[in-house]
């Protein structure tokens, strides 16, 4: 008791702000992320009140004072950044509030309080403590009433996924494993169309076509993604889906990885399953629930990041982080090298995969062979013949980054036509490719549009591609093969595509 005394109402208050903090986020992003996982940025958090108090006191030499100024450093440090977004989405101010200005704005009303503060200029009396004190227990209180009457599955599953427009597809009574085509579907980051290649680089890639059409592929020259980023393009096509946003769309990390939880929930894959499809995934994404065959990769985060990038200094560090890219370059090469080695090594173990999913001979069970190849997007690993480049923390600079690009898109040709040639040549069963990109090239210097105009490239084993519109929408990929050769009657969709940034 003698101790609750003590640090009542002002250290108490200070510690309830981290615990809403932690409770709030954990309640918001529940079946998302795992306290677990962050249990030392918690412990971290938790110890920052006592802190922030001691450090305050230091300097005010009271304790009421420092108490009082603690919870605005702690306020500061945990909702700076939400209501920073806040304020960028909402319509009258998002158009002209800047991060800069937020931030000076902060640092200078802080330390205007510190001065008031230490000149007695402004006085803290212990009704203020009580009511930041009721505020924050009242806070906690609601989150965890309205958590207790909540239906904890639906909130789960709305974390999970973000929800599209899928059409219903049903199984039909047809149980004949024999007669179903073999299905390919090759994905290529950032591969543009060859008209927004040549609008975007001025290279002509039409051989690419031209041979494609020569083995009897159907190839879209104006075919769009539904995204110009890959987890929502490919969650779109996965599920045969638009996107459930605007054309114009501010994303957060939450988002993204719903979308990469929409391709592990997706529509597409168990129907296959069901249809005794024999799915072999080549990629860096799970493609369904149980899917561990998916191949590592460094380029995502976790989920957790949901919860600590709402903190001011992590946010910090991941808007600024250039600034020590520029000055302290050697830490930053270290950790661009990584996503260099990772690609290289993702892209191979794809390559060795999907050559032995090609090459598995099965005339009785049909297959669902998925590869996402992290060229011609950068940084650059190849030339135009496919020999690994050395790494050099040069490779991303703009002024190279044109001729490097286009020579992973010859790369990305040959290996293309490969493909194309040794399925057609040696599969046992009827088989349906698909190359596409999951999005254009993307560039802050281009218009918007081209990042949407993608490689749409598709063989069909009765040669009919009639039902191919030459303005291709992506997502209506597989509506079209659940169409022809499955029984569905799927209406194709208009093309929506939506401009994403990220927060």
């Amino acid at each position: 008791m003698n101790f609750l005394k003590k640090i009542w109402p002002n250290l108490l208050h200070c510690f309830l702000i981290p615990v809403f903090f932690i409770v709030h986020n954990a309640i918001d992003f529940y079946g998302l992320i795992s306290l677990k996982n962050i249990r030392v940025e918690i412990i971290v958090w938790l110890l920052l009140p006592a802190l922030l108090f001691a450090g305050s006191y230091f300097f005010l030499r009271d304790k009421s004072k420092a108490g009082f100024f603690s919870s605005l450093l702690l306020l500061t440090y945990f909702f700076s950044v939400p209501l920073f977004q806040s304020l960028k989405k909402n319509s009258f101010t998002g158009e002209w509030i800047k991060l800069y200005v937020f931030l000076l704005v902060l640092v200078l009303l802080l330390l205007l309080i510190f001065f008031l503060l230490q000149k007695n200029k402004l006085i803290v009396q212990k009704k203020t403590h009580t009511f930041l004190y009721f505020v924050f227990s009242l806070l906690l209180i609601y989150d965890v009433v309205v958590f207790l009457f909540t239906d904890v599955q639906k909130l789960k599953e709305n974390n999970l996924v973000f929800k599209t427009n899928r059409s219903h597809i049903t199984l039909s009574s047809d149980t004949n494993k024999t007669r179903n085509p073999d299905i390919y579907y090759f994905l290529f980051d950032m591969h543009g169309s060859t008209i927004g290649i040549q609008k975007s680089l001025g290279y002509d890639n039409s051989a690419l076509d031209e041979n494609l059409k020569k083995m009897n592929f159907s190839v879209a020259n104006n075919s769009t993604s539904a995204s110009n980023y890959t987890p929502t393009s490919m969650a779109a096509v996965f599920n045969m889906s638009s996107l459930p946003f605007d054309t114009q769309k501010s994303s957060t990390f939450r988002e993204m990885y719903q979308a990469r939880n929409s391709i592990r929930f997706n529509a597409l894959v168990p129907f296959l399953q069901k249809k005794g499809y024999k799915v072999m995934n080549a990629s860096s994404f799970p493609i369904y629930e149980t899917d561990s065959s998916y191949l590592h990769h460094i380029g995502w985060g976790h989920p957790e990041e949901l919860l600590v990038n709402q903190t001011l200094p992590n946010f910090l560090w991941k808007t600024f982080n250039w600034v020590f890219i520029k000055y302290f370059s050697s830490s930053v090469t270290n950790f661009q090298q990584k996503i260099y080695t990772d690609d290289l090594a993702t892209i191979n173990n794809s390559i060795i995969r999907t050559n032995a999913a090609i090459a598995l001979k099965d005339s009785t069970t049909p297959k669902f062979v998925y590869t996402h190849l992290y060229i011609p997007h950068p940084p650059f690993k190849y030339d135009s013949v496919g020999t690994i480049l050395p790494w050099d923390g040069q490779l991303l600079k703009k002024d190279r980054s044109d001729s490097m690009f286009m020579s992973q898109l010859k790369y990305c040709r040959k290996l293309i036509l490969d493909f194309a040639q040794t399925i057609t040549s040696n599969n046992v069963r009827p088989a349906i490719i698909i190359f596409q990109g999951d999005h254009g090239i993307r560039d802050e210097t281009m218009p918007q549009s081209r990042t949407f105009e993608v490689l749409h490239a598709m063989y069909l084993p009765d040669k009919n591609h009639i039902e191919i519109d030459s303005n291709f929408y992506t997502p209506n990929t597989f509506r079209i093969i659940l169409n022809k050769y499955f029984h569905q009657q799927l209406p194709m969709l208009e093309p929506k595509n939506v401009f994403i940034t990220l927060q």
